[in-house]
């Protein structure tokens, strides 16, 4: 559904609540601060996808509200919510053995992990057993906590493991280095500018090439461009890449290709 008819239909049913992806919620939140969306909510939930800081602020200085976050999926149903204190996605173990595991196959009870495994303790008409997750969380042990102390909780949900992308570095004696960065790194930059409505990210050997759709009242100048190609390549040597090769290319483009 287009933008501008989800809407007008929120507009006309005026909800007050809102469950929704993050990145859809961001999306909204821009709608409310231009004035487009006028709907009065008392609760939102966002889960599938990570959650930024940005539209946590967005929805707080909106509506007065933080978002509760939550993990799960389909076949999983709920397996963790965010209590009121804000602290992490509190992971219910009582009806869930959740596995992490490490890059290298470990399994491990905190820390930041590739993926996950999951048992379904429930539901015997399809058994679920060591269900594999490719999300990658941090997860934390937070025993002083108000709610849920004897609960592990995700700390940071950084996105799904088989959707990063994968860098060449060369390194001595011929070797290369592999360096991996997701791509919530570039949503960290990009979402910052209002301006933005969609993006492409394509990966290149150095970098990516990006194009942009912008709002039809928005206007993006070649310095604001520059700019913006400056900070993806910082933040692309900061994860790993080299600075004299680090390259970001971005243009404003009137229609963004899609796979049929």
């Amino acid at each position: 559904m287009p933008l501008n008819q989800l809407v007008s239909q929120l507009n006309e049913f005026q909800p007050d609540r809102l469950v929704s992806y993050s990145s859809a919620i961001a999306e909204l939140c821009n709608e409310a601060l231009a004035g487009r969306l006028d709907v009065q909510l008392n609760r939102i939930m966002s889960n599938s996808e990570p959650l930024s800081s940005d539209t946590r602020q967005k929805a707080l200085a909106i509506w007065g509200i933080n978002i509760h976050n939550s993990w799960g999926s389909v076949e999983l149903g709920v397996a963790g919510m965010e209590g009121q204190d804000f602290d992490g996605i509190i992971l219910g173990e009582d009806f869930h053995i959740i596995e992490a595991v490490d890059s290298s196959g470990n399994i491990i009870e905190s820390g930041e992990a590739d993926h996950m495994l999951v048992t379904r303790l429930f539901g015997t008409t399809m058994p679920l057993i060591r269900y594999k997750m490719t999300d990658s969380p941090t997860i934390e042990w937070k025993l002083d906590a108000s709610e849920a102390p004897a609960y592990r909780r995700i700390t940071q949900l950084h996105g799904r493991s088989d959707v990063w992308f994968y860098y060449s570095i060369p390194c001595v004696q011929n070797q290369n280095e592999q360096v991996k960065i997701h791509p919530m790194a570039f949503r960290q930059v990009l979402g910052q500018y209002s301006e933005i409505h969609e993006y492409q990210v394509r990966q290149t050997v150095n970098g990516a090439d990006i194009d942009l759709l912008i709002n039809d009242d928005a206007d993006l100048d070649p310095i604001t461009i520059h700019q913006i190609e400056e900070k993806l390549s910082d933040k692309l040597v900061k994860l790993g890449l080299r600075e004299s090769t680090a390259n970001v290319q971005v243009a404003v483009v009137e229609k963004l290709n899609r796979h049929p």
